[in-house]
């Protein structure tokens, strides 16, 4: 009876800490996100678009909202996710939810499975929710093909399942759904990784068992052929280094298995030892050796967010250094077929660990391999110091282990609520966090600048700006507005990008008449955008001075006396890419020798960079705002010799303060700067 009441006890809790779970991770993703209407990171808004766009019944195999010229296939992208919420009619924001919530109960399944006890299961959901890394790719605001990893953990599950009581139907199963992440899931390679991990420790062991090859070959029948017989092309170089990988050690296990059972114990020993290594040494040699085939397949996606593992875990990941002593000591891995869903999921977090330098979303894969193991190790160092001590030492014990996992809870929550109080990335554009010491932007002026296009006309517009903002610009004003170029390409309409913005006004307009030809239904408008510090004063009582960039200060040698150099951030500080992508001399562009630190080579203009369309734009908006101009590595005195664009009209132009300097003998407004120009096509 006593021990029905403990289980019944058990369960009861197990279940609170899931709802808790549960209902922390809906109120810090939804409820205290304050920008849940405004897409976050540059995923996000890409897959908007191509939701948008198959809503509209276009051609995927040509995209020429991203890319005006050449038109990008978006087969070659992960979209698969994409179109099932197309043709469900889904909100892309609720599937988010909706897969988080299936992520939380399949973390709280796993946990129970590893450890059989329902506390484990629940705290590691609480554990789980509260992560940052999972807030931030799970928020509401946010959307990508990479959610799909939300059913990783069946696959697992269904294939140790299977192994253990070798059922067959199980394994298929899981193999099917490994194939639907496969053209879902971006990160889906890694999966194919770990179980060829574990096909080695079986060669290495020499305990290599049929099922284990039979899994090998459907898992490897639920990959590649599918793209062939689907279309979907996203194949990057992680996903041939897969194949390759399992199929070199599906080959060697079977060789293991029929062959070397007839040779010797030293050299059986000695082939299991290379053995076990050779396929990753195959796998890399191949993986290199076709990069530049694969390169014709899979776009990457991408992702404004790095990869900060001390951030990112939270307490997870500086606890799971005692999680993995605590599996080593227990020697659960020791029997691999019956132990399999263990040994996969410290596989998965050691690759997870190194994958998420390259894909910063795995690190919530690489957290959901790791918690079922970091919340046992917890409750069990808590209830050994709840249950071995009596009077008021056990008190004091009871204490230090409720704080042990409430601070567990408490770590993961602090960063959390710091993460989602920040704008998304499209408020910083041009910036990053830290360039901003940390501080938020209260708007987006960018978005402020593209409200004008969304707002004020009906007709196709073509915005030329920088490529790193193509995802936006498409995403926010939908299916309206062109670019001729995303972050991934073209490298021709980069090239074209580059041209427009290098050329002098008259022959920037004359490349853009030839790009629209004859049609007289698109709009053009060109978007700048550049930092600035204003110095209110300046040289006389009523002059504002904007200096281009950033201001850096030096202290001098001399006491009391400091020196201001002066930092581009926008489309300025982008001259010398633009001067690459066109195999433009930088040197007739650039004076290096008027730099006084490397940061300033791009104010080092020579008389035909002056000329040029991007500083033309630059100083013409920040002249219709008052500020008399000035580059610093020219001369103190306002910019000459840059005359008001003719073929351009102003549009608007959004200044947006950031923060003061002060340099000790004035102070400093760094301010943002988006102008937006629209282009006279009717000239002749």
């Amino acid at each position: 009876m006593m021990k029905n009441n403990r289980f019944v006890i058990e369960v009861v809790v197990g279940i609170i800490l899931l709802a808790i779970g549960v209902f922390g991770y809906i109120w810090i993703s939804y409820y205290m996100n304050q920008y849940r209407d405004v897409p976050d990171d540059m995923v996000s808004w890409f897959h908007l678009h191509v939701i948008q766009y198959f809503s509209g019944g276009h051609n995927p195999v040509s995209d020429t909202y991203l890319r005006f010229i050449d038109g990008r296939n978006l087969l070659l992208s992960p979209i698969l996710l994409d179109l099932f919420v197309v043709k469900m009619n889904l909100s892309p924001w609720m599937t988010v939810v909706i897969l988080s919530l299936v992520y939380i109960f399949l973390v709280f399944t796993v946990s129970y499975l590893i450890s059989k006890n329902m506390y484990v299961a629940g705290f590691s959901t609480m554990l789980f929710s509260f992560m940052p890394a999972f807030i931030y790719w799970f928020k509401y605001n946010m959307f990508g093909a990479y959610v799909s990893q939300s059913l990783w953990l069946v696959v697992p599950i269904l294939l140790g399942l299977g192994l253990r009581y070798n059922r067959l139907y199980l394994i298929v199963l899981g193999s099917i759904l490994s194939g639907i992440l496969w053209l879902m899931w971006p990160g889906a390679w890694i999966i194919l990784v770990v179980y060829s991990i574990y096909l080695s420790a079986l060669i290495y062991k020499g305990t290599i068992f049929r099922e284990s090859l039979l899994t090998g070959l459907l898992l490897l029948v639920f990959s590649l052929p599918l793209n062939v017989l689907t279309g979907f092309l996203y194949l990057t170089v992680y996903h041939i280094f897969s194949l390759v990988l399992l199929v070199s050690n599906i080959v060697i296990g079977y060789i293991e298995y029929r062959v070397t059972r007839v040779v010797g114990e030293y050299s059986r020993f000695a082939w299991r030892i290379i053995g076990s290594i050779m396929g990753y040494a195959i796998g890399l040699a191949s993986a290199f050796l076709l990069l530049d085939f694969i390169s014709g397949y899979g776009v990457y996606e991408d992702y404004y967010r790095l990869y900060n593992p001390l951030y990112d875990y939270g307490i997870i990941g500086i606890l799971s250094i005692i999680a993995i002593i605590a599996v080593v000591r227990s020697h659960i891995l020791v029997d691999l077929k019956n132990n399999f869903l263990e040994f996969v999921l410290i596989a998965g977090f050691i690759i997870g660990l190194i994958a998420s330098y390259f894909d910063p979303t795995l690190t919530v894969f690489t957290a959901s391999c790791i918690v079922p193991f970091v919340s046992l190790s917890l409750i069990s160092i808590a209830s050994f110091l709840s249950s071995t001590s009596r009077g008021w030492h056990r008190v004091v014990y009871i204490v230090v282990a409720a704080w042990i996992l409430f601070g567990s809870i408490l770590g993961n929550a602090i960063p959390s609520y710091a993460l989602i109080t920040t704008p998304p990335s499209v408020y910083y554009g041009d910036f990053t966090y830290e360039i901003l010491h940390n501080k938020s932007i209260p708007e987006s002026p960018l978005l402020k600048a593209l409200s004008y296009i969304m707002n004020n006309t009906d007709r196709e517009s073509l915005i030329i700006s920088y490529w790193g903002f193509s995802y936006w610009i498409i995403g926010y004003i939908g299916g309206k507005a062109h670019t001729l170029a995303d972050y991934k390409g073209s490298l021709r309409g980069q090239r074209i990008i580059s041209w427009i913005m290098m050329s002098d006004e008259n022959t920037a307009y004359q490349l853009i008449k030839k790009l629209i030809g004859n049609d007289s239904n698109i709009d053009v408008y060109v978007l700048v955008s550049e930092v600035v510090s204003i110095e209110k004063g300046g040289a006389t009582p009523l002059a504002n001075n904007a200096h281009i960039g950033r201001p850096i200060v030096i202290p001098s040698q001399t006491t009391g006396q400091t020196q201001v150099l002066y930092q581009p951030v926008g489309d300025i500080a982008r001259i010398p890419l633009y001067l690459s992508l066109i195999n433009a001399s930088i040197q007739s562009y650039l004076d290096y020798t008027k730099a006084r630190a490397y940061f300033e080579v791009p104010l080092a203009w020579k008389d035909n960079t002056k000329q040029s369309l991007v500083v033309k734009l630059v100083v013409d908006a920040l002249r219709r705002e008052s500020l008399s101009v000035i580059n610093d590595v020219l001369s103190p005195i306002p910019v000459e010799g840059v005359s008001p664009p003719q073929f351009f009209k102003h549009v608007s132009t959004i200044m947006l303060p950031l923060y003061p300097v002060d340099t000790g003998t004035t102070t400093l407004n760094v301010t943002y700067m988006v102008a937006l120009y629209k282009v006279e096509t009717n000239i002749s």
